[in-house]
């Protein structure tokens, strides 16, 4: 089986006021994690926000191989479980073989609560907690 190398998941607002609409973006691979906030309208709780961080980190190494292990239970969750008053996760899942594979769900985020945990541990402290991990 091949290898993960690239995990990008990203999300959308759901149904919201204009000032909080947003699409943010978080891109982990095993030595690197980029992310970025891209609100529709910007404000005081809604800012635009972008950073990246590359390490060479044995123990960073260690916590993508711990987020790899969730991502075949995140795959198998049916798309057609969706819900219609929340936002979009999405997931491209990038293989060491040049393979990929692409879902985007309408479920809430605490549906995600394992991959997601895994990954909040792998964002910098000084940093906001990316919104597409935000589980409550």
């Amino acid at each position: 089986m091949p290898n993960i190398t690239k995990i990008h998941i990203s999300s959308a607002s759901g149904y919201v006021l204009p000032e909080y609409v947003y699409h943010d973006s978080l891109i982990i691979t095993k030595d690197s994690i980029r992310y970025s906030n891209n609100p529709a309208e910007e404000s005081e709780v809604n800012r635009r926000c972008e950073w990246t961080y590359t390490t060479n980190s044995p123990v960073y190494a260690q916590l993508f191989e711990e987020l790899t292990k969730t991502i075949p239970g995140v795959m198998a969750i049916d798309p057609g479980r969706g819900m219609f008053d929340v936002g979009t996760v999405s997931f491209l899942v990038i293989y060491d073989d040049g393979t990929a594979e692409e879902e985007t769900w309408y479920l809430p985020k605490f549906m995600f609560e394992e991959c997601f945990t895994a990954a909040q541990k792998m964002i910098p402290q000084f940093e906001e907690m990316p919104r597409v991990l935000r589980i409550r």
